[in-house]
């Protein structure tokens, strides 16, 4: 054989580590396999950093919620429903702690992605992209807080079963799930890895996922099932779930959504 001879491209099913190639005729059980694979190469460092990073970026969000399931203790009665101006506050919590926890949990999935050793003082590097990701995160959660703020000005009850507060919030939850399958999961790595600001990584990600919408959008299914199992084993395995989340967006991300976005021309920020 010639070893100057082009080598056969290989099936990211064949990688044990390495960068991923492009994998165009991937199927959502074929990156699964994938991704657990690169998962459990790595299972106990991944799952401790994730424990690490969720909890110490949490513990706010946390309070505020427990100080609403605390406020009904000894009284027999049943925890509140959460006011919109509670709501709100968790809302705005939420945003703050979120624009740090998303680039930390995507360095961290993509290095795992790649068969590159997942570290704490890697994966806290990413906190250089605070601002732009607070920008993301800003971007998806003006829809709930416009919600928020309407139900308060117009005084709409927030409990009661299924009244106007709780539509609204779900109907603005599934649209948000919906357009985050659809193709916009990839913002964040692309913000990571590319350097992309917020919207040049939405556009990016959107346009990137086309031909990939229906199996993105059945991996983001797949993915928020597992974290529900991890939520019903008493909060054990929604680190777990979180580690195999962005280390299947992670790969979806290298196999498909990076390769169309730099066949289309895309360039990296500098720097």
């Amino acid at each position: 054989m010639n070893p100057y001879d082009a080598l056969p491209p290989a099936t990211p099913a064949d990688l044990t580590e390495g960068p991923n190639p492009e994998w165009t005729d991937w199927t959502v059980l074929d990156l699964f396999d994938r991704t657990w694979a690169r998962f459990r190469a790595q299972w106990a460092v991944l799952s401790g950093t994730v424990l690490l990073v969720t909890l110490g970026f949490a513990v706010p969000m946390m309070g505020i919620i427990g100080w609403n399931m605390m406020s009904n203790f000894g009284t027999g009665r049943p925890p509140p429903t959460p006011s919109p101006a509670l709501t709100l506050a968790t809302q705005l919590v939420t945003l703050f702690t979120a624009a740090a926890l998303n680039p930390v949990l995507t360095q961290v999935g993509l290095d795992a992605a790649r068969g590159a050793p997942v570290s704490l003082s890697r994966a806290a590097s990413a906190l250089r992209y605070y601002v732009p990701f607070f920008g993301l995160v800003a971007i998806m959660a003006v829809p709930g807080i416009l919600v928020t703020v309407i139900c308060l000005v117009l005084e709409l009850p927030a409990a009661g079963g299924l009244n106007a507060y709780t539509f609204l919030n779900y109907g603005v939850a599934f649209v948000l799930f919906t357009a985050n399958g659809l193709g916009l999961q990839g913002a964040p790595s692309f913000m990571v890895d590319k350097g992309l600001g917020p919207i040049d990584a939405l556009a990016a990600a959107w346009s990137s996922a086309e031909g990939y919408r229906g199996r993105v959008l059945l991996l983001s299914f797949v993915f928020t099932i597992l974290g529900s199992l991890g939520d019903c084993a008493c909060f054990v395995g929604v680190f777990v779930g979180l580690a195999l989340t962005y280390v299947g967006y992670a790969l979806a991300y290298d196999v498909a959504f990076r390769p169309a976005w730099e066949r289309s021309g895309g360039v990296a920020a500098p720097g």
